[in-house]
């Protein structure tokens, strides 16, 4: 039986997050199957051929609703680029994915809306983030607006050298879909 994992392509909560892309970044094009493996709480994504191999620990184990669903050991057109994190680090992020000559994921399309997104540099929070009570849960982000807010978390620890700002993809119509849950939970209140 084939394992099926959903992608998710960040470290952030509830954020797909992409770094600050150089215009002149080259991107590594793959064709190869993806290689699942467990470590721990995330599916490790290895794809490689014979000039690149990537190991990506950026697949959520289910019931975690991401953007693509992989098999192990399907074969997949990967696209790749590497970029700053928010540590200023160059680490690879997968940008593009194509299954049996369709696209499927595509990272300047919101997954909810089908829509092209805008690129916006966004300021980076750092700190324990702790969701509001009557916000919504990762799940409800995941699915009616992932790419509605303009800020991303990176978590407790600043380091020398941390980013203040990165770029990400924002959706108008995630924006649009946030304000209406935002709307109708009020009134359920």
């Amino acid at each position: 039986m084939p394992t099926i994992v959903r992608l998710f392509l960040s470290f952030a909560f509830g954020h797909f997050v992409v770094g600050a892309a150089e215009k002149s970044a080259p991107l590594t094009i793959i064709t190869a199957p993806a290689k699942l493996e467990p470590g721990g709480e995330w599916m490790h994504l290895t794809i490689s051929d014979a000039k690149h191999s990537y190991e990506l620990p950026c697949v959520f184990r289910p019931p975690y609703n991401g953007p693509v669903a992989f098999e192990s050991n399907r074969v997949y057109k990967f696209t790749v680029i590497k970029e700053p994190y928010k540590t200023g680090r160059l680490i690879s992020h997968v940008v593009k994915v194509e299954q049996d000559g369709k696209m499927i994921y595509d990272r300047e399309v919101c997954e909810a809306h089908h829509v092209k997104m805008e690129r916006k540099e966004v300021k980076i929070v750092y700190g324990l983030i702790v969701r509001d009570a009557g916000g919504p849960t990762n799940e409800t982000a995941q699915r009616l607006f992932p790419h509605g807010h303009e800020i991303v978390f990176a978590g407790c620890v600043i380091m020398p050298g941390s980013l203040k700002t990165e770029k990400i993809y924002v959706c108008n119509e995630c924006k649009k879909a946030y304000e209406k849950w935002k709307s109708e939970s009020q009134k359920t209140k």
